[in-house]
């Protein structure tokens, strides 16, 4: 289930270092990158294309009047007096969903009198076979802004942990965001895209030792060295997925419905070995 959360808007990104102890015997089993929509340097490469009106005036653009994390964010107001349906797609440049991934958060901001009709659409696309919407051979909804994902109110809010399905290897696979409407007035703003690409599981050959001696032993709660932000793993040492999920600026992860055993968390780069203790 998606949640979306009202937030302030902020005047900056807030970092917090991570967690500085290490464990070696899990290896890249995830890609994280985002973007805050600030201009030509962002990593994610975004293409417009219009399949219905191309009034230069209504288009995806950056913007710095209204933003989550200064100085811009993605933009697109409604189109004045329209006659003709817009469709207008904001897509990134290839990437590669092997093993899937998820959308950690997205900050979205709409306004406006008018909230999406039968005949609208807002929403966050998997595309694939290629970045052009008319060509491509599949289109995957990742997320659909109407309803009760749609605040009209002017504020902030973010929404978490949107899947992203995994495609088979050599499909070209694109992400998008998608405006369509003849003159409904929807004013959208979009802005801290954050994303984990998983990939295969790798296991060092170095030995793990069974002993609890150089391991944190836990009971029903990991307890970390300062609040965290992002995406956390949790494996048993044989590499397979037990737990995952969002540390927001959390500090402990609870264990409870975790066996007894040896297990290794990853948030971001680091890694920590721990052993849970039944209690």
């Amino acid at each position: 289930m998606i949640k979306s959360v009202l937030f302030p808007r902020i005047p900056s990104l807030l970092a917090i270092p991570l967690i500085s102890l290490s464990w070696t015997s899990l290896k890249a089993q995830s890609n994280y990158f985002f973007t805050q929509f600030d201009g030509p340097m962002d990593p994610l490469s975004w293409t417009i294309y219009r399949n219905g009106s191309t009034d230069p005036s209504y288009v995806w653009g950056i913007q710095g009047a209204e933003s989550f994390s200064p100085p811009n964010s993605l933009e697109h107001l409604y189109p004045v007096g329209g006659t003709e349906k817009q469709s207008d797609y904001y897509i990134t440049g290839p990437l590669d969903f092997e093993f899937g991934g998820q959308i950690d958060s997205l900050a979205h901001h709409f306004s406006g009198f008018g909230v999406p009709a039968a005949d609208d659409t807002l929403g966050l696309y998997l595309i694939l076979g290629s970045a052009n919407p008319a060509q491509a051979t599949h289109m995957i909804e990742l997320i659909r802004f109407t309803g009760a994902n749609y605040n009209n109110d002017g504020q902030w809010r973010k929404s978490y942990a949107i899947n992203i399905p995994a495609v088979s290897s050599g499909t070209p696979v694109y992400l998008a965001f998608k405006y369509a409407t003849v003159n409904n007035w929807l004013d959208v703003r979009f802005d801290d895209l954050y994303i984990t690409r998983y990939q295969g599981m790798q296991i060092s050959e170095e030995p793990v030792a069974e002993s609890n001696d150089d391991a944190l032993v836990v009971e029903s709660e990991l307890v970390l060295p300062s609040p965290q932000k992002g995406h956390y793993e949790i494996y048993e040492l044989n590499g397979s997925l037990v737990s995952k999920g969002l540390l927001d600026y959390k500090q402990s992860i609870d264990l409870s419905g975790i066996k007894e055993g040896h297990y290794i968390l990853r948030v971001g780069a680091q890694r920590i070995r721990f052993y849970k203790k039944d209690y």
